[in-house]
C-alpha cells in the first residue's frame, strides 16, 4: 500500500474518532475518498458545481452504511453518554412484581397468614407451642400429664365423705361458749368496776326519783375521792339484809347534826333543802337492831362515815333508824336517771 494509502486510512481513523468523542461537526474527509466520490457521482460531469464530500461511518455507528452528506451528518445528534447508575434508573419499569417467598406456618396461624398481603419483604411467623394452643387452634390440645377422667353418665359420681365434721361442730360449739363467757365477764366486770343499773323499789326518794324508775350509778370517782354532802349514793344495807339503798347524803365524818323543830341543822347552821319539799324532818324513836340503841341529838358523825336520809323524810328509813354508814359501805354515785324517758334527769 502506497503512501497515499496509509495518509486515508489515518483520516479515516481520526474522523472515527470524532464520532466516538460526540462531535457534531465532522472533520475533513480523506483525500482518496473525495476523489472516489467525484468519480462516481452522476454529478461529475458538471464542471460547474463540485461534489459533495461525504464519508464512511464507524460500524458502530447508527448511522446506515448508506451515503451521508455533511448536512446530514450536521442534523443527528450525538446521544450524551450517561453513568451506569443512570441507565439502570432509565430501564423501564414492569408491573409485574418480583417473586415472593413464604415460610411455611404451623395450622394455627394459617388463618392469620390468609390476611397478609404482599410486601417487599417476605414475613415469617413463629408457631404457637404445642403446650399453650391458639383458641382458634383446629388442632386438639394435648396435655402435657394425663389429667383425672372425668365421670360419664354410666359413672356414677361417688360423693367424698366428710371428714371432720364433729371437729367443726366442737370448735364452732367452743367458739360460741367462749364468747358469751367473754360478754357475762364483761359484764359482771363493768357492773362491779364502772358502773351499774339499779331499779328503785321504793318511795323514800320521792319526789326525786319515782317508783320502778331506773338509776344509773357509776362507781370509779369513790375509788379516788369521799362521798360529798348533797350527793345522792347507793350503799348497802346496814341492817344486813343484804339489799342495796339509795338516799342522800346530808353530813359527812367530823361534823355535828341536830334536828331542830322539823330542820335539819348542821354545825349551827340550818341546812337547806329545797328537794324535801318542806317535809318536816323529825326523830325516829326507833331504832335498828344492829344499832343497839337509840340516837341522840346533836350527834357528831364519826370519820369514816357519811349521814344519810331519804328526800321523802315523812316515809324514809335512814341515818335516823340504822345510824351513820360506813364508807366501805358506799357502792355508787346515782348519776341519772334513764328510764322511762319522761323522768329522765341528772341527780
Amino acid at each position: 500500500m502506497d503512501e497515499q494509502d496509509l495518509s486515508g486510512f489515518e483520516d479515516s481513523e481520526t474522523h472515527d474518532s470524532a464520532f466516538e468523542r460526540g462531535d457534531t461537526e465532522p472533520r475533513a474527509l480523506p483525500r482518496h475518498f473525495a476523489e472516489e466520490s467525484q468519480a462516481t457521482s452522476p454529478a461529475a460531469a458538471a464542471p460547474t458545481q463540485p461534489a459533495a464530500p461525504v464519508f464512511r461511518p464507524h460500524p458502530q455507528s447508527p448511522f446506515t452504511p448508506a451515503t451521508v452528506t455533511r448536512e446530514q451528518a450536521a442534523s443527528v445528534s450525538t446521544p450524551t453518554p450517561v453513568s451506569p447508575a443512570t441507565a439502570v434508573q432509565q430501564a423501564p419499569y414492569t408491573t409485574t412484581p418480583a417473586p415472593y417467598t413464604t415460610t411455611p406456618v404451623s395450622p394455627a396461624t394459617a388463618e392469620q397468614q390468609a390476611s397478609y398481603t404482599t410486601s417487599p419483604a417476605p414475613y415469617t411467623t413463629t408457631p404457637a407451642p404445642s403446650s399453650y394452643p391458639s383458641p382458634s387452634e383446629s388442632v386438639p390440645y394435648v396435655p402435657t400429664s394425663s389429667p383425672t377422667p372425668m365421670p360419664t353418665s354410666s359413672q356414677p359420681v361417688e360423693e367424698q365423705p366428710k371428714r371432720g365434721g364433729c371437729k367443726r361442730f366442737f370448735l364452732g360449739l367452743l367458739e360460741w361458749v367462749f364468747i358469751i363467757a367473754l360478754a357475762i365477764a364483761a359484764s359482771f366486770a363493768i357492773r362491779a368496776f364502772v358502773a351499774e343499773v339499779y331499779i328503785i323499789p321504793t318511795g323514800s326518794m320521792l319526789e326525786t326519783i319515782q317508783l320502778e324508775d331506773r338509776v344509773i350509778g357509776e362507781k370509779l370517782s369513790y375509788r379516788f375521792r369521799s362521798p360529798e354532802a348533797g350527793e345522792v349514793v347507793t350503799f348497802n344495807d346496814p341492817d344486813g339484809s343484804g339489799a342495796t339503798l339509795i338516799k342522800r347524803v346530808v353530813a359527812v365524818g367530823g361534823q355535828t347534826i341536830d334536828l331542830q323543830d322539823g330542820q335539819v341543822v348542821i354545825d349551827g347552821q340550818v341546812l337547806s333543802e329545797p328537794y324535801a319539799l318542806g317535809k318536816p324532818t323529825d326523830p325516829l324513836y326507833e331504832y335498828a337492831p344492829a344499832l343497839g340503841h337509840e340516837i341522840v341529838y346533836p350527834y357528831t358523825i364519826p370519820e369514816g362515815s357519811v349521814w344519810v336520809m331519804g328526800d321523802n323524810r315523812t316515809n324514809s328509813k335512814d341515818s335516823r333508824y340504822f345510824g351513820p354508814v360506813s364508807l366501805d359501805e358506799v357502792t355508787s354515785r346515782a348519776l341519772v336517771v334513764w328510764w322511762p324517758f319522761e323522768n329522765f334527769k341528772t341527780l
